[in-house]
């Protein structure tokens, strides 16, 4: 599949594949930064908007002097965010070129391996078709989260380290430890509560694509279909079926796989709807008391916990990515485990075939031997 796109095929597609990769990971560098220089921003505007209370209502000078600081800081926000209206758009446009181009070299590779022949494997047309646009969707987005996630985890670590040193010198990388172990811990649960979920999506995508080919049947052979329902050695005429009766135990097999399916799924999403809620509420619970603490060397501002927040929100969703994108994640791990079973069967095939042609053309072009 990698190689398909980034290693086969014209110079031109090559290029094109190395450079939209270059473009695509500057696009999520740059997404970083303006993670990065909002939480910035925000730290020193709430330092400002905390500020309003440290002189009387009455000056009329302090108060125009801090509603010009005000403004100031909303002109460098429209500075900060306005490069992102331009190259937003134009990343994720190259983005959907890039990763349609890698689905059309991965149709035109299967296409010329396919052999016409041979039986094909369950589901052909399925993984040629859905599956390849499946996975060009689920590439781009389980590559983006990933991507996203480390290089947040480069920006935002620093920070994160700052802020807990601020709020308790005597371990500035509490804050940090506290994320890496929730985070952790939360991927092990995922993992255990959706341990059954790839399985069951190969499964459903089988049973699919066998409803997927029945109907196509009914609609271009319906006697295939629907037109022999009795043995003939009984002496029993065949009979029309009415297509539900034909489809019956297909639909049932296919109900009793999403029951499965969505029972999983229910157990995981219960599971990562409270993983949600603590990670809305876990850094106000840890640093929020801090703003009323009785050591005035441990108090810290709105602006601090507006930091933290906001550092500590960025670290612990970009470590805990996985569990909140363990369904599309699953998704895609199955989408691949059917194209590389396609693959295997389809390339192994033909390289078979192509040995046996060349063991015949050694044959008849080599030499007669007498035998005495």
């Amino acid at each position: 599949m990698f190689r398909e796109f980034f290693l086969s095929g014209p110079r031109r597609r090559i290029a094109f594949a190395w450079a939209g990769l270059a473009i695509f990971v500057c696009h999520a560098l740059f997404r970083a930064w303006l993670k990065f220089r909002l939480n910035e921003w925000y730290s020193g505007f709430f330092d400002l908007l905390g500020s309003a209370s440290e002189q009387g209502s009455g000056e009329g000078e302090f108060l125009a002097e801090k509603r010009a600081a005000v403004s100031t800081e909303l002109f460098e926000f429209s500075l900060v965010v306005l490069p992102a209206v331009f190259v937003n758009p134009l990343g994720r446009w190259v983005a959907s070129v890039w990763r349609f181009q890698w689905r059309l070299a991965l149709l035109k590779s299967y296409l010329v391996h396919y052999d016409v022949v041979a039986r094909p494997i369950e589901g052909a047309a399925q993984r040629i078709h859905e599956d390849t646009q499946r996975f060009e969707t689920g590439m781009h987005a389980c590559v983006t989260m990933l991507l996203d996630s480390f290089l947040t985890l480069l920006v935002f670590i620093p920070v994160l380290h700052e802020v807990g040193a601020e709020t308790n010198p005597g371990s500035p990388g509490w804050l940090i430890r506290i994320a890496v172990s929730a985070a952790v811990g939360g991927i092990g649960v995922s993992v255990l509560v959706g341990r059954k979920l790839v399985h069951l999506e190969v499964q459903n995508q089988i049973v699919e694509a066998q409803l997927r080919t029945r109907l196509v049947m009914l609609e271009q052979n319906p006697s295939s279909v629907v037109g022999a329902a009795a043995d003939e050695a009984d002496g029993v005429q065949p009979r029309a079926v009415s297509p539900s009766s034909a489809f019956k135990l297909l639909l049932v097999e296919l109900w009793t796989n999403y029951r499965r399916l969505f029972r999983e799924f229910f157990n995981f999403n219960s599971w990562v709807g409270i993983y949600d809620q603590v990670l809305v509420i876990a850094p106000y619970l840890l640093v929020a008391p801090l703003l009323f603490t009785d050591d005035p060397k441990a108090r810290i501002s709105l602006g601090t916990l507006t930091k933290t927040s906001n550092a500590f929100a960025h670290v612990f969703g970009a470590l805990s990515i996985v569990t909140e994108g363990w369904a599309a994640v699953n998704d895609f791990r199955s989408t691949v485990r059917r194209l590389r079973e396609f693959e295997d069967t389809t390339y192994e095939r033909r390289r078979f075939d192509h040995s046996l042609l060349r063991e015949d053309a050694i044959t008849e072009h080599a030499p007669a031997v007498e035998l005495e």
